[in-house]
């Protein structure tokens, strides 16, 4: 379980409500000091009061009991204290040239986007850095870390790209190293994905927007879904030999939740008080018919396949799934995608779309029971082309990469339980006729899931396909199993 931000930081953003209420930052990416656990999310408010650091161990206590791993989102590539006219807390106090990456023209260099950048590789912020990750880790006991715009830790004073940097420093950390390091690898100054040191995983985007784009029907995408689902290779060989590379999500907190990617063709982030300026514009969403809320049930069934859609492309690409809370109930943020500072009923969850939603929320737990059952879904290492994965199309062995294509299928072996599995996506507007493998005598296909039949999110597996193809239906996919 990773967690925003619980550093304390400023929640002060500038924008007012309508009724001239102040909007207050909720996500917590503007610390004011790298050791300090928020009062924010303590049940104590009294300034005296140290019972946040107690309450949040015993909650990483209570989480580890019940076999929950937990990660802290962490922001070292700036603070709350601005550029030249923000705010005096503490570092700029301490020597901002010490704790600042500056210009030039001796200005606050900005490739956070935040007014200020960290100049973590100076000798003084780094082992203020490094100790403040091993009180985390090692006092409080979380068991890893996802660095927010990570590149500004691999820069030098100057703003330049060091190979021996702070990044490479924790990898080799005898204590830190230990701990569970994930890197979101762009910021302002450049694009980092696949060149972090080996010992990272990182957030993997290029897996987002393919499978996005994929899901909506985008022309042009199946060369690389093919590398998305196992493992991104071309971005990761070079420097590690390893699926735990890629940390693969189609939704995060900074952005369309996947029931809004499904019923948004924009953003709706008015609430902000930025007049809607704020938030992307390339979410590669489809409102599949109806802007928003609908109660037509056409369009809600084919928003409800759709999730499961996305939900089994997750599950079964290799490298390290991340789901965004509530994906698994279809929770909504009403179009807004830049949700920082919306502590209300925007983002909170809504438990009662769990009942409503349950089709989703039981194919979601089968997906996750199935990765966990069977290795060949979370290998560590490559698999291996016409060993482990066989490729396929509508025709055994013939898979579509041309521009028009939107379907793919593949096999896979899965040798320690001799399992094999048929898996196909179909994002085209109609049905398709699979061809099946052939399989060796005494062994049948039985069909685990179909997105298009509801009564399949039990994985059961009990009705044995006798026949030589299968139809799948217009926007849907299927997994399945020999026994």
């Amino acid at each position: 379980m990773e967690f925003l931000p619980i550093y304390e930081w400023d929640d002060y953003t500038g924008n007012l409500h309508p009724d001239a209420s102040p909007i207050k930052n909720a996500w917590g990416y503007n610390p004011i000091n790298f050791f300090a656990t928020t009062k924010k999310y303590s049940s104590s408010k009294e300034a005296a009061s140290f019972s946040e650091k107690e309450e949040f161990h015993h909650l990483v206590e209570v989480l580890h009991e019940n076999g929950i791993e937990v990660l802290l989102d962490v922001v070292y590539n700036h603070t709350a204290e601005g550029g030249k006219t923000g705010y005096l807390y503490n570092f700029k106090a301490m020597g901002e040239n010490i704790f600042y990456i500056k210009t030039k023209e001796k200005d606050f260099a900005n490739f956070s986007g935040c007014g200020n950048s960290f100049n973590c590789n100076h000798p003084v912020a780094k082992e203020m850095i490094l100790d403040s990750l091993l009180y985390w880790y090692y006092e409080i006991g979380v068991d890893g870390f996802r660095f927010d715009l990570s590149p500004v830790l691999g820069r030098d004073s100057d703003g330049q790209w060091l190979q021996h940097s702070l990044l490479k420093d924790l990898v080799e950390h005898p204590i830190l190293s230990h701990a569970l390091l994930i890197s979101e690898s762009w910021d302002l100054g450049g694009y980092f994905v696949g060149a972090l040191p080996s010992g990272w995983s990182e957030w993997n985007d290029s897996y987002r927007d393919t499978v996005r784009k994929f899901i909506r029907g985008d022309f042009g995408q199946i060369p690389d879904l093919i590398k998305r689902i196992f493992g991104s290779v071309d971005l990761f060989h070079a420097n590690r030999k390893k699926y735990q590379s890629s940390i693969n999500f189609i939704a995060c907190h900074d952005g369309f939740t996947m029931w809004d990617l499904l019923s948004y063709n924009r953003k709706y982030n008015f609430a902000n008080g930025e007049q809607n300026r704020d938030g992307s514009n390339e979410n590669y969403s489809y409102n599949h018919g109806e802007e928003g809320k609908t109660d037509n049930p056409t369009i809600l069934a084919l928003r409800i396949q759709q999730m499961k859609n996305m939900m089994l492309i997750l599950y079964i690409s290799q490298g390290i799934p991340m789901l965004l809370m509530g994906d698994e109930i279809a929770r909504t943020q009403l179009g807004n995608n830049n949700a920082y500072c919306q502590d209300n009923k925007i983002t909170w969850m809504d438990w009662s779309r769990k009942e409503r939603f349950q089709d989703i929320f039981t194919f979601t737990k089968s997906m996750i029971q199935l990765r966990k059952s069977y290795s060949i879904f979370r290998r560590e290492e490559y698999l291996k082309m016409d060993e482990e994965i066989f490729l396929h199309g509508v025709k055994l062995h013939q898979p579509d990469y041309s521009f028009h294509s939107l379907s793919i299928a593949f096999e896979l072996f899965d040798q320690e339980t001799k399992t094999r599995f048929y898996i196909a996506l179909n994002s085209y507007s109609e049905t398709l006729e699979f061809e099946l493998p052939i399989l060796e005598d005494g062994k049948h296909w039985y069909l685990l899931t179909d997105t298009a039949k509801p009564e399949t999110c039990y994985f059961q597996a009990d009705e044995r396909i006798s026949e030589k193809s299968y139809p799948l239906a217009s926007k849907s996919s299927m997994i399945l199993i020999t026994k």
